[in-house]
């Protein structure tokens, strides 16, 4: 029963956490920071562990549908991030 009510409290912070990444890329991308949105972007990629199946967690898939949900919605302000958003996408794809 504790490691249940482990899980769920571990789950809802990291969403929380994916939540705060999503918020970050849309003000930076909104107000054209550049620097800023690469770098959320980049973490964010880095996170969804695509390059190494074997150790990937649920946090993980979140991260992916995180980054999904950003390209869609904040799409028309990513600009240069594309190129991670896509190399994420096609590995995703193998």
């Amino acid at each position: 029963m504790n490691l249940e009510l482990s899980q769920d409290y571990e789950k809802e912070v990291y969403l929380l956490c994916l939540e705060g990444f999503r918020c970050a890329v849309r003000v930076s991308s909104i107000f054209y920071m550049e620097t800023e949105r690469n770098a959320f972007i980049t973490s964010l990629s880095q996170f969804t562990l695509l390059t190494n199946l074997r150790e990937m967690k649920l946090k993980n898939i979140e991260a992916i549908k995180c980054l999904i949900q950003i390209a869609h919605e904040d799409g028309n302000y990513l600009q240069g991030s594309w190129t991670q958003v896509l190399h994420c996408i096609s590995e995703l794809a193998k």
